[in-house]
């Protein structure tokens, strides 16, 4: 799970709303968020159990016992729990495109498989342990199908939730509000820059990191395109088919 935490909160208790920033290089103490992380976290796992909510089976079942389970939770608040928590390396737009790619992309593109063969698929992956080395990994169908529905949200999950000012009910007004607050002239349609216009190899690559110009077969030669077929909707419709 990923969180983007904005720098500060827009007050509304008094009549004259106000920005309330955070002090410069700070946002929150880290060990009390991991110990109110810790407390919520076991209290809703508590809660879950109360409720039946928990499938406790195979290597686990000995946890549908209240008296082991409530033992594992005195364990969890036993321990120190750690959230890890920095700046941004490139700011906010570069944290923010930084968790698009994962949340917009699958969990691993077509380019990146190199076989499929014998029950088995070979793909890449980048091991950041030994200096980001890209290395090749097989794995039998099942188990690389396993790892990929990892990645299937479960139903009634939402992939991307927004709150406070961001949230869509809310974000129009709340953002134009704060730009005021923060001495900012207001944004309109127009004072956003031109989408770029980009063609359907580039946009395949951005989006599913496919390259349409790779030949399939060997993955080294390069497609060229010999010929277009013309738009529907240019051509003659009766030209073509008999309508009567």
């Amino acid at each position: 799970m990923h969180c983007i935490i904005p720098g500060g909160a827009l007050d509304e208790q008094d009549q004259d709303q106000k920005w309330i920033s955070c002090r410069p290089g700070f946002l929150f103490p880290v060990r009390v968020i991991s110990k109110i992380f810790r407390g919520t976290f076991v209290k809703l796992l508590r809660k879950a159990y109360q409720n039946n909510e928990l499938k406790l089976q195979g290597v686990v079942a000995d946890l549908s016992d209240q008296e082991v389970f409530t033992g594992l939770l005195d364990k969890l608040m036993a321990k120190e729990w750690c959230v890890y928590s920095k700046k941004p390396f490139n700011g906010a737009k570069g944290a923010v495109d930084y968790l698009a790619k994962y949340v917009y992309k699958t969990a691993i593109s077509n380019n990146r498989i190199s076989s499929c063969d014998d029950g088995k698929v070979a793909f890449d992956w980048r091991d950041y342990s030994d200096n980001n080395k890209i290395k090749l990994m097989k794995l039998d169908a099942h188990e690389f199908i396993r790892r990929f529905l990892t990645h299937v949200l479960p139903s009634g999950f939402i992939r991307i939730r927004s709150f406070g000012f961001l949230a869509n009910s809310c974000k129009k007004k709340k953002l134009q509000e704060i730009l005021k607050l923060l001495n900012q002239a207001p944004k309109t349609t127009k004072d956003l820059p031109s989408p770029k216009k980009e063609s359907i190899k580039e946009l395949m690559i951005r989006l599913m990191g496919i390259d349409i110009d790779l030949c399939p077969k060997c993955k080294s030669g390069r497609l060229r395109t010999i010929k277009s077929l013309p738009n529907f909707k240019d051509l003659q419709y009766n030209k073509y088919w008999d309508t009567s």
